[in-house]
């Protein structure tokens, strides 16, 4: 179990990159429905790190931690879908956002549904650019 909640703040780029081979090294053969919460709680500390570093994600990592996300994710669960929807712009993580949308109509709870179709008017057009807002005044 990882406790990337407790790093600092303020990380290099190779400091992160080392963080997110950490996780996928512990996680990606790891994770269930017992700890895909936790797990994916981390990811979102790393997400969060990564986003105040300004610069983007290493593709090769980005393709590995997409690929994470996919294969784990439960559509029923309100709290996995939160947390995903907020992992996904910090790490411009579009082929998970396409992913979500194509499922979206699959899916039953209509609070996961609303929450997908914010996470569209919000950053859907940029999920790309997780600096857009920055970029173009927006907050």
């Amino acid at each position: 179990m990882t406790e990337f909640f407790k790093l600092p703040d303020g990380l290099n780029k190779r400091e992160l990159k080392q963080c997110f081979l950490d996780f996928l090294e512990v996680y990606a053969k790891s994770t269930s429905t017992q700890n895909i919460e936790y797990a994916l709680s981390e990811l979102l500390e790393l997400a969060d790190r990564q986003w105040h570093t300004y610069e983007l994600l290493d593709e090769d990592i980005k393709r590995q931690i997409e690929h994470y996300i996919i294969y784990h994710l439960e559509f029923q669960d309100e709290e996995v879908v939160d947390t995903v929807l907020c992992i996904v712009p910090r790490l411009s993580l579009g082929k998970v956002f396409q992913y979500l949308q194509q499922k979206r109509k699959y899916i039953k709870n209509e609070c996961i549904v609303a929450d997908i179709v914010d996470a569209e008017k919000e950053y859907g057009a940029h999920v790309e650019n997780p600096f857009y807002g920055l970029e173009n005044g927006k907050k």
